[in-house]
């Protein structure tokens, strides 16, 4: 390895030949679903385990006959799994929604409700056990509401869709102590068999002093779509926003999918809404087989006007399947706009996340872009990076899986002025990432190389200095103490097809890095013959990684 062996001492790691893998930068934690998973839900499930940190749930249900579902509760401090519970019974659906209500039994541990096929059940935080369950078919939106019945347990709604086309969806109160039904929401006029089909807390909305219910019906209202509010204490409609109609067809753009409130954002004292739009089309012919649909409105509860329009940034398909809101980010006391989008498809039949974007509820500005971290369902939890900012639980479908995701975490970046060597082939060597650089949770760090030539040997360099030397022909960015991974074959059969890949233990990288906080630099070396000597290596792209707790 020319003088560079003098500066170096072996470290033993292992590695695993394989393709190159997309990075994912800022994901601290993905944990896959089975084979046959539908999409499943997320929580921020409260405390769980009793140290006074908010814990986090998701679910991961089985779509098979025989299949059994679960729900999955993790650590916000170490992500250990604290509860697994199963399915009451084979295919039952268990795990398509998961509320948390907080301590409804008085044993001071937080408790969850889970949805199945034909019924929901509440989940004890503390050992798993079931505390009630009701009987209740194609439940498909859920939200946890105060104390109605004053027992000092949180109540909660749900939503199920009617498997009767002429008769409207069912929305109903529900005591969180007990499961038994306080009140059935009435529908309103033109309501749909989706009604229903999303519920919301909509705080005070008529003034009146008493919390109201947003429910989204996204056929209804003639069939453009429709929000309607409703009081709980006391019934009525208080508020009706019907959707555009679709000057391109007769299908629903399904205005009303989805809704949530971030309070009064004009001033006038009546809390506004943020109301999803998945199928809204910009053109004929837009929205099928992957292309751009989707829309977002954030629309004044006292007038009904438009105060901000959100549109999709990439070729994506469902912008707006969720909106929600995300904890202050920009200082100005008010909860910010989460909006997610389901699929972005590159070229033909191509199809992955599409993307996730937070944006100011008082300005409309856009304060977070997430880029293929599109969910079916997102939850904030507690933070886990240190930056004081929530991060965002995900459940994702295509393949199924729930990821944790940092927001406005990058735990690495390329080293500053690192230029790969182009190598005898005419070919770059790239080095990429996926896991996480933290030191005590998450998935451990995986580095891999790729374009390499074939059957080279190559090895990965670290170091906790960046640098930028001439040497063999190319620029090394590793400096001072270097050390390195034990030697291994590229493979591949064809010019530039090598590639090889690393997995860093936590351990492993403790050893290597400088402590939380500090900063490790890593960049491959390869053999390459169609140099001469001392030119006769290639040296990858770079990397630096921040080191997390």
């Amino acid at each position: 390895m020319n003088s560079l062996a003098a500066r170096t001492a072996p470290l033993a790691l292992t590695f695993l030949a394989c393709m190159p893998a997309l990075s994912a930068q800022g994901v601290l934690a993905h944990w896959p679903g089975p084979q046959y998973d539908g999409p499943g839900d997320v929580a921020a499930a409260g405390d769980i385990n009793g140290d006074s940190v908010c814990d986090l749930a998701y679910t991961q249900p089985d779509l098979l006959p025989a299949g059994i579902g679960h729900l999955i509760v993790r650590s916000g401090v170490d992500l250990s799994v604290l509860l697994d519970v199963a399915g009451l019974a084979p295919g039952d659906g268990f795990g398509s929604l998961v509320e948390a209500l907080g301590d409804v039994d008085g044993d001071g541990r937080g408790d969850l409700v889970v949805v199945a096929t034909a019924y929901v059940a509440c989940i004890s935080g503390a050992n798993g056990a079931v505390l009630w369950q009701i009987p209740q078919a194609n439940v498909v939106s859920l939200t946890g509401l105060a104390d109605l019945d004053l027992d000092g347990a949180r109540d909660w709604a749900l939503g199920a869709v009617n498997t009767l086309l002429a008769a409207p969806g069912l929305v109903r109160i529900h005591s969180g102590r007990t499961g038994a039904a306080l009140s059935t929401i009435a529908p309103p006029p033109n309501a749909s068999r989706y009604f229903g089909f999303c519920v919301a807390s909509a705080g005070d909305f008529d003034l009146d002093g008493n919390p109201d219910l947003l429910v989204g019906d996204p056929s209804g209202g003639n069939g453009n779509g429709s929000v309607s509010v409703h009081g709980i204490s006391q019934p009525g409609v208080a508020g009706y926003f019907q959707g555009p109609q679709n000057p391109y067809g007769h299908f629903s753009w399904w205005f009303g999918a989805s809704v949530a409130t971030p309070g009064d954002v004009d001033g006038d004292a009546v809390p506004d809404l943020l109301v999803g739009s998945p199928g809204e089309t910009f053109g004929p012919g837009n929205g099928y087989e992957g292309g751009p649909s989707g829309r977002a409105r954030m629309i004044s509860g006292a007038s009904g006007l438009t105060l901000f329009d959100f549109t999709q940034f990439v070729n994506g398909n469902g912008f707006g399947f969720l909106v929600d809101t995300y904890p202050d980010l920009d200082g100005d006391g008010r909860p910010e706009l989460l909006i997610s989008a389901g699929i972005e498809r590159i070229g033909c039949c191509h199809y992955f996340p599409g993307e996730l974007r937070i944006h100011s509820s008082l300005t409309g500005a856009l304060r977070y872009h997430g880029q293929r971290q599109g969910a079916q369902r997102v939850a904030a939890v507690r933070d886990l990076s240190g930056d004081g900012i929530p991060e965002l639980l995900m459940a994702q479908t295509g393949p199924a899986t729930t990821s944790l995701v940092l927001p406005f975490v990058s735990h690495y970046q390329g080293i500053p002025g690192c230029v790969p060597k182009v190598n005898s082939k005419g070919c770059i060597a790239w080095l990429d990432a996926s896991g996480f650089s933290s030191l005590s949770m998450g998935d451990d760090l995986r580095l891999s190389t790729y374009g390499l030539i074939h059957a080279s040997v190559g090895l990965f360099l670290f170091s906790q200095q960046s640098a930028t030397l001439p040497f063999g022909g190319g620029t090394l960015c590793v400096g001072g103490a270097i050390r390195r991974s034990a030697q291994f074959n590229a493979g591949g059969t064809t010019d530039c097809a090598g590639a090889f890949a690393l997995d860093i233990p936590k351990s492993t990288l403790a050893q290597l890095g400088g402590g939380v906080g500090s900063v490790l630099y890593v960049q491959a070396w390869y053999r390459d013959s169609g140099f001469a000597p001392p030119n006769n290596i290639g040296l990858s792209t770079g990397l630096a990684f921040t080191l997390f707790p």
